[in-house]
């Protein structure tokens, strides 16, 4: 403040300094509360008030290319959801139609083998129903 004398509080940045310095004022003040002993309840409030000032990190991100490209790589994403869409549908009922076809198999080797097999409980556990058989497959 002493070293920018006027152009701190007129000049182009004049509205962040102005945030800055009440968020230091509000940190002072929690830190003296703090030390006299006051309730800690109304304090989480003054904490608020510094977990606000990250905001002023978004300031900078407009200087940074990485963010350009970044924009656009979402845009393409906004521009091809359809075909996107379009191929994680094609993804699940692929997955589904071997989830049924295996959970089918499994259905009948475990009742064709005899309960002291070991594999029979690993089926059971990974096949047993079609949800499960879906994540299986999937994973």
């Amino acid at each position: 403040i002493l070293s920018q004398g006027g152009k701190f509080w007129c000049g182009p940045e004049w509205n962040w300094n102005l945030f800055d310095t009440v968020v230091v004022g509000l940190s002072c003040v929690e830190m003296s509360l703090l030390a006299v002993g006051f309730s800690s309840s109304y304090i989480r409030v003054l904490r608020l008030a510094r977990v606000v000032r990250s905001l002023r990190m978004i300031r900078i991100v407009r200087f940074l290319s990485l963010f350009n490209k970044l924009h656009a790589i979402s845009l393409a994403f906004a521009r091809c959801r359809t075909m996107l869409i379009c191929a994680v549908l094609c993804l699940c009922l692929v997955v589904f139609v071997f989830s049924i076809i295996f959970n089918s198999a499994v259905a009948a080797y475990i009742s064709d083998t005899h309960y002291d097999d070991g594999r029979v409980d690993d089926m059971e556990t990974f096949f047993g129903s079609l949800a499960m058989t879906m994540l299986t497959l999937f994973m």
